[in-house]
């Protein structure tokens, strides 16, 4: 949301339609904003702020606190506080409809549309398809995954292995989607429609969880993704001996690797959000310990079957990396859901971050140099920001999964669950640094150039 001169005008500023002494429409627009905001992967001081700012806007006295699974919303005065605790499941990152919905925001705080009108739009940016098919995203998941395998040093072979597994997985992930309980349906209250399903009708209120909890199947997807990458690229290394299966394995999972949670853990805890920034990292180091503990099971399972060989690859020459940043970052922008006028810009900011980088690891070492990529990247979220009036979000998002440390991560927990506890160690302090860098760099940048905006 704005924070221009006309959003910080004050609570109640021009905001003619929360005179009232029951501002219903208001708050069902505040409620529905904060769904849709956690739901597009807010990160939770954030979203706290641009719920400020909207509130002020609107008339509304309103206390925030958001947690990864829960928004607590506090309106009126301390003496007759009117609170509404939400239960929020997950996050789905979508950069196209988080940019929808801040542009909904921002009109609803200028006044340009009504609470009612907003949170209207908002049920229609929910329930709207995504802006690539579902075949686009399991292709940009293999694109991704192949580009990684280039970053990692890999070689051909290794190239062709890690896109085909990512592609498996995406197929997988497509079909692990898919399975949804049906609703159950509810019996209709005077007033309402026939078939009224309990989901719509909190939706109506308060913009409503989506419709039906996921599959038993999506709360082990990672671990079972894990193993089938680590038993495929066992086997594929018996067949090409210049394949390394460990770093296969690493760049067919870089997508579900939660080095982006871990970092936006960190950045919380650096900005106060404490409750929230410990639980996001506790939830980080959880998948990180599924991933591990699927790539035992997958390379066991090989083992069994044939003798694995150990080798490193020999890697392409220096100029394919530049061709892979650019695959990296549209299979990125796909897989975020990403709108396409957008798309350019993280192309631009993953090539600032991926040169900062280099040039602080000239300077600082590799891990400490990340700084240098972490400040050119935000600089370079913040200026879209500012130059186009929109969240910074859409950019620093995507462009950011090519700097985080997940596969750092990923890495000490295989080593700890080999029993290679120093080398698990040193790995899981050097993710611990790499993100507190990370971190450093994009604070830093919000410093140098402010993108003016809650998001």
């Amino acid at each position: 949301m704005l924070t221009d001169p006309l959003l910080l005008a004050g609570p109640g500023a021009g905001a003619s339609s929360s005179t009232s002494a029951e501002p219903t429409e208001e708050i069902g627009f505040v409620l529905a904003l904060s769904r849709a905001l956690h739901r597009y992967g807010t990160p939770a001081h954030r979203l706290e702020d641009a719920i400020e700012v909207v509130c002020d806007r609107l008339g509304l006295s309103c206390e925030v606190f958001s947690t990864p699974t829960t928004i607590i919303l506090s309106f009126g005065a301390p003496a007759e506080l009117r609170t509404r605790m939400m239960r929020v499941e997950s996050s789905e990152l979508n950069m196209g409809k988080l940019e929808a919905v801040d542009a909904v925001a921002g009109q609803v705080a200028r006044l340009e549309l009504t609470p009612a009108r907003g949170r209207a739009e908002l049920a229609a940016i929910t329930a709207a398809a995504p802006a690539y098919s579902a075949r686009a995203v399991t292709l940009a998941q293999a694109v991704s995954s192949g580009a990684m395998a280039v970053f990692f040093g890999g070689g051909p072979a290794d190239v062709m292995v890690a896109a085909a597994i990512g592609l498996v997985l995406g197929l997988l992930a497509r079909w692990a989607n898919r399975l949804r309980p049906p609703v159950a349906a509810a019996r209709p209250g005077p007033g309402a429609p026939r078939r009224a399903r309990p989901s719509r009708r909190m939706a109506a209120q308060d913009g409503g969880p989506p419709p039906g909890e996921p599959h038993p199947l999506a709360r082990v997807f990672e671990l079972i993704a894990a193993m089938i990458a680590a038993l495929a690229a066992s086997l594929a290394a018996t067949q090409w001996h210049s394949l390394s299966a460990s770093l296969v394995t690493v760049a067919a999972l870089v997508v579900l690797l939660p080095g982006l949670s871990l970092t936006v853990a960190m950045t919380e805890l650096a900005t106060g959000s404490l409750i929230s920034g410990t639980a996001r990292l506790l939830a980080a180091v959880i998948v990180l310990l599924e991933l591990g503990v699927g790539v035992a099971i997958g390379e066991r399972l090989a083992a069994q079957l044939v003798m694995i060989p150990r080798q490193l690859s020999a890697p392409l020459p220096e100029w394919t990396v530049w061709i892979s940043l650019l695959a990296a970052a549209l299979g990125v922008s796909v897989l975020l859901q990403s709108r396409w006028r957008t798309v350019g810009w993280i192309v631009l900011a993953c090539l600032a971050g991926t040169l900062g980088s280099r040039v602080g690891a000239h300077w600082l070492g590799h891990d400490l140099g990340t700084l240098f990529g972490a400040f050119a990247l935000g600089v370079s979220a913040n200026v879209y920001a500012r130059a186009l009036d929109r969240p910074s979000q859409a950019v620093l998002v995507p462009a950011a999964i090519l700097l985080v440390p997940g596969s750092i991560g990923f890495r000490g927990m295989s080593s700890l669950l080999e029993r290679n506890t120093l080398s698990g160690v040193d790995a899981m302090f050097a993710m611990f640094v790499v993100a507190t860098v990370i971190v450093g760099g994009l604070l830093l940048a919000n410093s140098v150039v402010s993108p003016r905006r809650a998001l």
